[in-house]
């Protein structure tokens, strides 16, 4: 991704338009589109102004320009889930990892999509009840376990 795409991409996500950022960092609008569409590259002190505009770290803007040693780079959105899986207690956080097991088996067509499960997710909110034991949400694991092997022997 380039730095135009990511300057598109944050501007986007602060629901900001190319005029807004324009006008904020003192240039046309013709000239975001350029720096958008990798026309042209804000100097830099523009790239200053963009950046403080777009409360942006100026590492997610230039994460492809320098050579990473990490395996793999984090989107910005990526960097937001993560903040927010941190902040979940160990039932989020294991809720969170079996969906996420879940949909990647279906995203990798291991698993049938069931159109017309009816769960009753209500019953299963052992963290929305207050004082929720361990056991309680053990308890709620296994059952959404046990509906998930019902569901695929059901499609067998």
């Amino acid at each position: 991704m380039s730095i135009g795409s990511r300057i598109k991409e944050v501007r986007l996500r602060q629901h900001m338009t190319q005029e807004e950022l324009a006008r904020r960092i003192g240039v046309t609008k013709g000239a975001i589109a350029n720096y958008e569409n990798e026309v042209s590259t804000p100097k830099t002190e523009l790239m200053y102004k963009i950046l403080d505009v777009l409360q942006c770290d100026a590492n997610y803007l230039y994460q492809d320009m320098v050579p990473s040693t990490q395996e793999f780079i984090i989107s910005y959105a990526e960097r937001e889930h993560l903040k927010k899986y941190r902040g979940l207690d160990s039932y989020g956080r294991r809720n969170i990892d079996m969906l996420l097991e879940n949909e990647y088996d279906r995203c990798q067509n291991r698993v049938i999509v069931f159109e017309d499960s009816k769960f009753d997710w209500d019953s299963l909110a052992a963290h929305a009840r207050v004082g929720a034991t361990e056991e309680a949400i053990a308890q709620d694991l296994e059952q959404i376990k046990k509906m998930i092997q019902e569901m695929k022997n059901d499609s067998v």
